[in-house]
C-alpha cells in the first residue's frame, strides 16, 4: 500500500483547522486513523480517495459537527492495531 506523508504546510493546515474547530487531540487522532484506514481500504478500487488532504479536512469538519462515524477504527484488525501504534 502507498504511504501518504503530509508536507509541513499540510500539517500546519490540519493543526490550524483542528484548533479552529475546537477538536480534542483524541478526536483528531481518531479522525487521522479512520482516514488512513479508509484510504488504505479504497486503494485500487473505483472509489479510491484521490485528494487525501481534502478528504481529511472533510472528515475533520464532520467530526466537529458530530457526524464522524469511526466504523473502521472500531473493527479490531492487525492493520488497525499497527496504525494506532504508529499514531501514538
Amino acid at each position: 500500500p502507498k504511504v501518504y506523508a503530509l508536507t509541513a504546510l499540510e500539517k500546519n493546515t490540519l493543526l490550524k483547522i483542528t484548533a479552529e474547530l475546537n477538536l480534542s487531540e483524541e478526536l483528531f487522532k481518531s479522525v487521522l486513523l479512520e482516514t488512513a484506514l479508509r484510504i488504505r481500504q479504497s486503494e485500487n478500487t473505483v472509489k479510491a480517495i484521490k485528494n487525501t488532504m481534502s478528504y481529511l479536512c472533510k472528515m475533520l469538519r464532520n467530526a466537529a459537527s458530530g457526524q464522524f462515524n469511526p466504523y473502521l477504527v472500531n473493527q479490531p484488525t492487525e492493520s488497525t492495531t499497527n496504525f494506532a501504534t504508529c499514531l501514538s
